[in-house]
């Protein structure tokens, strides 16, 4: 979350005098309290904060991607479809926030929706062994076991080279 406020603070810094906005420090103060209902899990009072934000900041974008997450922690799964959209309809390429609002679709059994999402998920960012794993979840379905199996397949692929990586 702390890097789509730092988007926000550069554009807020850059059109806050001009348009009349809170003061930097003031959305900072909110970012931060937004943070810490989360880390709380209080996501009702963290997705309140962001929405004050989002009223302060509306073209900041990333504070509606936030706002989705606390708000499918909060189950609010509606809202958190709401904000999804926004995002997509604002930036088509947005390969999280396609396959986010396309795991939603699935969880409230909309697998048509989901099956579309997940499509673009998985073509923007083909190493997303997620968004295949969902996407396989929402072919299966709809009875296109072909392209379930595949996404299955590579899903399983993605997360063996994953787990597989040494590092220091």
């Amino acid at each position: 979350m702390r890097f789509n406020f730092l988007i926000a603070v550069v554009y807020s810094a850059i059109f806050g005098a001009i348009y009349g906005q809170k003061s930097l420090v003031n959305l900072d103060s909110i970012y931060q309290l937004a943070l810490e209902a989360s880390y709380a899990n209080n996501h009702v009072l963290s997705v309140k904060h962001l929405t004050t934000l989002i009223n302060e900041n509306a073209a900041i974008e990333g504070l509606y991607f936030d706002r989705a997450v606390q708000r499918e922690l909060a189950a609010d799964t509606a809202g958190a479809i709401a904000d999804l959209s926004v995002l997509i309809n604002a930036d088509k390429k947005n390969a999280d926030a396609y396959f986010l609002r396309g795991k939603l679709y699935v969880e409230i059994f909309e697998y048509k929706l989901a099956f579309e999402d997940l499509k673009h998920a998985v073509k923007l960012e083909k190493s997303n062994a997620d968004a295949h794993y969902f996407l396989a979840l929402a072919s299966q379905q709809l009875f296109r076991s072909r392209m379930a199996h595949q996404h299955f397949k590579k899903s399983k692929e993605l997360n063996s080279e994953k787990n597989n990586t040494f590092t220091l």
